[in-house]
């Protein structure tokens, strides 16, 4: 980029080039999906899925939609005293029969905490409304 500086004093225009460095700041960082997903299982209507991410659950529809984070029942102390809860690490899942996703942690060892996860996501509901309008 270019800058130019005038003289007032009746002197010629001169310029002056800037150069800005590269920020990663603001650069889309990628992802590698398999190096941080540990865990995927379809959900047994098949209209969406579960996914173990480092620990935290996520529901997600298969084509659109955000992906719904799932909560445990339990908190953790904080990290540092006056400071949020500690996020409870998720080492297991499982949809049951009924649809219902069952997340297990092991932050109160040597037991095992299940965590019984309403129905977050439903499936489409047919649009024949759609269907009338062509």
């Amino acid at each position: 980029d270019l800058l130019w500086w005038m003289d007032v004093a009746g002197g010629a225009p001169a310029r002056i080039t800037v150069e800005f460095g590269a920020t990663t700041k603001h650069m889309p960082m990628v992802v590698n999906a398999e190096d941080s997903c540990d865990h995927v299982i379809l959900h047994p209507d098949g209209h969406h899925c579960a996914c173990l991410c480092r620990g935290q659950v996520f529901e997600m529809a298969l084509w659109e939609g955000p992906a719904v984070p799932m909560k445990s029942v339990l908190s953790a102390p904080p990290a540092f005293p006056g400071g949020p809860p500690r996020a409870v690490r998720c080492v297991a899942m499982e949809y049951l029969c009924s649809g219902r996703l069952v997340t297990f942690t092991d932050e109160a060892a040597p037991s095992w905490v299940l965590t019984i996860h309403p129905l977050c996501i439903l499936p489409d509901a047919p649009h024949a409304e759609k269907g009338k309008t062509w």
